[in-house]
């Protein structure tokens, strides 16, 4: 309990503890299925879920911070009773779950309000009969057990005082929403925007080497391959069901902000949209719901996007990036792979991490983050969040990062009283010097009086203000009494850190800051005389010596088996405009060329007409053959390039040339058919 007190907790303490009517406490909290190892001492005893334990939940309850909130009508909110995990912890088989009693312990454990999203009995055959049969049961053990109608007495009338406290008086009116107010909906997509470009966190590559690794965003003419997790669901029983995020989305996202109507850096015939369960169908080899091309067109992709969720045992498809990466690297060789987590970032450990070009964290499905997806991809935006949670797979500990930055210098200020302050004369300083006297205006203080000392805003490593109740050190050094130091403790409240200090006796007296694993700040020399503070100086410390390198010695190159490289396509890309292109050009070379071989061989401007019209269309038809991309003539360009088109092309004007080959022959009687008897 200790523990948590230090670390879990504090989050939750700082919106219980204010006054009642404070804006800033809650009105309720929500409790988590969790269990604790050692929570009452015994290491080797493991709590039920907090939820559906009845004494640890009010152990915790009874804790200062939590006890006068709770008195005062603080809600406690349960967890879902109806989640999967919760399901297997009372039913481990999968074969026997009874709701009541989970719905029954986990309010006595001392939770008002249950949360039973899709709570159903394994007898039961939905989730509306159980429900139900637990309201049956509870009206029923209120009418039987008085403690019971007691405990419920106690929630309902939390309920009540909460739904009062929002609407003032129980009217129907006050809780209806008003027709004119639905003007306002679809209206926060700024908003909504705001939130994605400020949440967007790069987990990787590090800041400092994301300019080495990928220099520069997709070209024109690059083709990407998109993978998203898509998936279905339904409002309710009877309603629609619908896809949270759809397979293009991305790529729509792509074509709006930079597509042709937006400058063109992405063309639409290069971007590739496939779900993850499609990707995972070809891994498995499986012929259901697997795009004939989508193999094809991975393997000659230049950038590879992932749009991932989670891992959902009941998603086949969730897995699909795990499974690329463990199982199929060689798709990936060569390639920019992105992934963005729509979801929690947790489901990639480090090896698979370290596959990847870049990895992002987005947080939500919704379009304004898809927006925000295109834009980190097209390095329009810098992304700049920071992940709430530790994540080990990157070395990311969240108490590390919220602690101080020790690179800052942390400010110091003396709090002026509300009295007009007196100007004291500026000090000159002598240039070179490594410090820098400021001269403060301050009134009078005399021996007795009280210094309030002040800190600037202290940042932690991600350059956020630190969380409140971080350990602030201040130093006092007297003069006149050297090596003796007194320090005092105190903690933030918004970044900042005040103390009051009596003023002990006259002279001078040096004050400094720290506050680990920030060791420096300014320090003010305060010189008090008799008659009052005589001068002030701020003084900033010398800037850190940036260490020199050292020549290290270059070690000796040792022979290594080196691996087999795993062979490439020799062109590795579909034909270009440029190619096609060409191939109209090899078309217009052939058609002169046949019809001077018809005109000057045969005879007459006719014949060379004709062989050349014969020519061109042979030369169509391969054209058209190569453009409808059958699997076979798809491999060979991708081969092959700009030879492959060329070769086919001839070929097909030689064939259209053989036909008006033959026509003439039968015509002038050189291959003349058969008279039938």
């Amino acid at each position: 309990l200790d523990q948590l007190k230090q670390i879990e907790l504090p989050p939750y303490f700082s919106v219980t503890t204010p006054v009642y009517g404070d804006p800033n406490r809650v009105d309720g909290l929500m409790v988590s299925h969790i269990r604790y190892q050692g929570f009452q001492g015994n290491i080797r005893e493991t709590t039920r879920p907090i939820s559906f334990d009845s004494n640890a939940f009010q152990e915790i309850m009874s804790l200062p911070e939590f006890q006068a909130w709770r008195e005062e009508g603080g809600l406690i909110f349960s967890d879902n009773l109806g989640s999967e995990s919760l399901r297997r912890f009372f039913d481990p088989n999968g074969t026997n779950f009874d709701a009541l009693p989970v719905a029954r312990n986990a309010f006595l454990a001392g939770n008002d309000v249950l949360y039973v999203n899709n709570l159903r009995s394994s007898t039961d055959p939905d989730s509306y009969t159980t429900l139900v049969s637990i309201i049956d049961f509870f009206v029923q053990k209120y009418r039987e057990d008085s403690a019971f109608a007691q405990r419920v007495d106690s929630s309902v009338l939390r309920v009540l005082k909460a739904k009062e406290k929002i609407y003032g008086e129980f009217d129907i009116e006050n809780v209806l929403p008003v027709g004119e107010d639905l003007t306002e909906l679809g209206t926060s997509e700024d908003v909504t925007f705001d939130v994605a470009q400020e949440a967007v966190t790069m987990i990787s590559p590090p800041a400092q080497e994301f300019d080495t690794i990928l220099p520069s965003p997709p070209a024109w003419y690059e083709d990407i391959v998109i993978f998203t997790d898509v998936r279905t669901v339904s409002q309710c029983d009877t309603c629609p069901p619908y896809n949270q995020v759809a397979t293009k989305s991305m790529a729509n996202a792509l074509l709006n902000l930079y597509g042709p109507q937006a400058g063109g850096q992405i063309l639409e015939q290069n971007l590739f949209s496939y779900t993850f369960s499609q990707l995972v169908n070809v891994l498995d080899n499986a012929e259901v719901d697997a795009p004939e091309f989508l193999l094809e067109n991975l393997q000659v992709a230049d950038w590879v996007i992932f749009n991932t969720v989670d891992l959902d045992p009941d998603e086949p498809g969730s897995n699909a990036l795990q499974r690329i990466l463990v199982d199929r690297p060689d798709l990936l060789s060569g390639k920019k792979v992105v992934v963005f987590s729509m979801g929690s970032p947790i489901y990639l450990d480090s090896t698979n991490i370290t596959k990847l070009t870049a990895y992002y964290a987005l947080y939500s499905r919704s379009p304004a983050f898809l927006d925000v997806a295109a834009r980190v991809l097209m390095q329009e935006l810098v992304p700049s969040g920071a992940l709430p949670i530790s994540l080990n797979a990157v070395g990311y500990d969240l108490i590390t990062v919220t602690s101080p930055d020790p690179e800052q210098v942390i400010d110091l200020e003396l709090v002026l009283p509300e009295e007009t302050p007196t100007e004291v004369p500026a000090q000159t300083q002598t240039p070179g010097a490594t410090q820098t006297p400021v001269p403060t205006p301050l009134p009078s203080f005399n021996v007795g009086d009280t210094l309030t000392i002040r800190t600037g805003r202290i940042y932690d490593h991600n350059r956020n203000i630190v969380p409140d109740g971080t350990v602030v050190r201040f130093n006092f050094q007297i003069s006149g009494e050297p090596g003796i130091t007194q320090q005092f403790q105190t903690t933030t409240s918004g970044g900042v850190a005040y103390f009051n200090y009596r003023i002990q006796a006259a002279g001078g007296l040096e004050i400094s800051a720290t506050s680990e694993p920030a060791m420096r700040s300014e320090t003010l020399q305060i010189n008090i005389s008799p008659e009052g503070v005589t001068s002030i100086l701020s003084i900033s410390p010398t800037p850190l010596a940036s260490p020199t390198p050292t020549a290290s010695p270059t070690p000796e190159p040792t022979a290594t088996q080196s691996p087999t490289p795993i062979p490439e396509p020799k062109h590795n890309k579909f034909p270009t405009l440029g190619e096609w292109a060409m191939g109209i050009i090899v078309m217009g070379l052939g058609f002169v060329f046949t019809y001077l071989i018809g005109f000057y061989w045969w005879g007459s401007a006719r014949w060379g007409l004709r062989s050349a019209l014969c020519a061109l269309i042979g030369g169509l038809m391969a054209y058209t053959l190569l453009n409808l991309g059958t699997s076979g003539t798809k491999y060979w360009m991708v081969e092959s390039g700009t030879v492959f088109v060329v070769e086919v092309i001839v070929v097909g004007l030689l064939f259209g040339w053989i036909g008006a080959l033959i026509w003439w022959m039968r015509t002038a009687g050189r291959y003349p058919l058969k008279k039938r008897g």
